[in-house]
């Protein structure tokens, strides 16, 4: 939707330059756009764009890094009833470490998140466990925060260990930026929408203040000039993302036209870099001005 537009437009009014679509798939565990970034696919674009449906309208859309982490423990299986003191439950391990972040929450930051699930805790309820896992993100506004809080929870981790006998094995996912906005960018995209569609953007103080979620847009964001915008799609703010309400919000015909509407948005912002090479070269001053 929005590459078509821009390509019509640099065809009819002769403007030269190059745009693509890149997709990444399981952008929210994996980190899709990490892979992109280390194959050399974000080396040469001058700016990267991208939006996402949501309950209100942010041109400047700030994230969370993120870090996630899968805990294994591994002890000794044995028959509940028959001999337990043979064993060395897994699971009670994960249950302790489990408890042990709950408790660690109370005295993390606002800003500093950490929300998990156990993913495996036993087969069957008369063998004792010599398996059980768990799968936890970590929040916090950057990369250098996030690192601290990775010391502190992998302690908490190998602590539990040594308290209930088990061995653990800790498998780090990928790390998500912060995403790093353009103030440039985002700030011409806003008022297109503004000139346009009569979209009400809360004051961009607002829309700075407070992060939310995460992605590896942010990763992206660190090696070039981007934003990550988001739109309403006729949605109250307490509708929120990754809802059965939500998803049934995004089937509307309100959602496909709100869609189409910051598309192209996104497309004018791409037109604007492309054929104002005054405007391009401050998008990079600021780009390289934060760094």
């Amino acid at each position: 939707m929005f590459v078509p537009a821009t390509k019509k437009v640099m065809e009819k009014y002769h403007i030269e330059g190059l745009v693509q679509v890149l997709g990444s798939p399981d952008e929210e565990r994996m980190g899709g756009k990490i892979e992109l970034i280390e194959a050399g696919y974000v080396k040469y674009p001058d700016v990267c764009l991208m939006t996402h449906p949501g309950n209100q309208e942010n041109a400047f859309m700030r994230t969370l890094a993120l870090q996630a982490v899968s805990v294994h423990y591994y002890g000794k299986a044995t028959h509940a009833a028959i001999s337990p003191w043979e064993g060395i439950n897994a699971l009670d391990a994960v249950v302790q470490s489990y408890q042990a972040i709950a408790m660690h929450r109370n005295q993390m930051s606002p800003s500093t998140q950490i929300h998990g699930i156990i993913t495996d805790g036993g087969q069957v309820t008369n063998v004792i466990p010599k398996h059980a896992s768990a799968h936890y993100f970590m929040r916090s506004e950057s990369k250098a925060a996030l690192k601290e809080l990775q010391q502190k929870v992998t302690s908490i981790f190998e602590g539990v260990a040594q308290t209930t006998g088990c061995q653990v094995r800790l498998t780090w996912d990928p790390m998500y930026a912060e995403m790093k906005v353009n103030n440039l960018l985002a700030g011409q995209y806003q008022r297109y929408m503004e000139r346009l569609y009569r979209h009400t953007f809360p004051n961009v103080e607002t829309q700075r203040e407070r992060a939310t979620g995460s992605t590896d847009m942010g990763n992206v964001s660190q090696v070039k000039p981007s934003i990550h915008t988001s739109y309403g799609i006729g949605v109250e703010s307490r509708c929120n993302l990754h809802t059965d309400a939500f998803r049934q919000a995004c089937q509307t015909s309100v959602a496909h036209e709100q869609t189409w509407k910051s598309a192209t948005g996104l497309a004018l912002v791409a037109l604007k870099v492309l054929d104002d090479e005054e405007f391009c070269d401050q998008v990079s001053q600021e780009f390289h001005g934060q760094q």
